[in-house]
């Protein structure tokens, strides 16, 4: 078995990109483990890099374009 010291010196031989995807990598590891739950905002919020304010803006873009009307013709 891995220990946290042995896994932490295999990530300092790793880039700084290298780190950054073993560590979503282990929060997906970690979500997945937990209760599941259907709230997707939820999700996001535990497995990505997604925050409160990103996620607001997407639903303030999305009800922006929901307001949008085709031409006719």
């Amino acid at each position: 078995m891995i220990t946290t010291q042995q896994l932490s010196k295999k990530c300092e031989l790793l880039d700084p990109i290298q780190r950054e995807t073993v560590a979503e990598f282990i929060d997906f590891l970690i979500v997945r483990h937990q209760k599941p739950t259907s709230d997707k905002k939820a999700i996001l919020l535990q497995t990505s890099v997604w925050d409160e304010e990103s996620l607001r803006q997407v639903q303030e873009a999305q009800q922006a374009v929901n307001t949008w009307k085709p031409p006719v013709f």
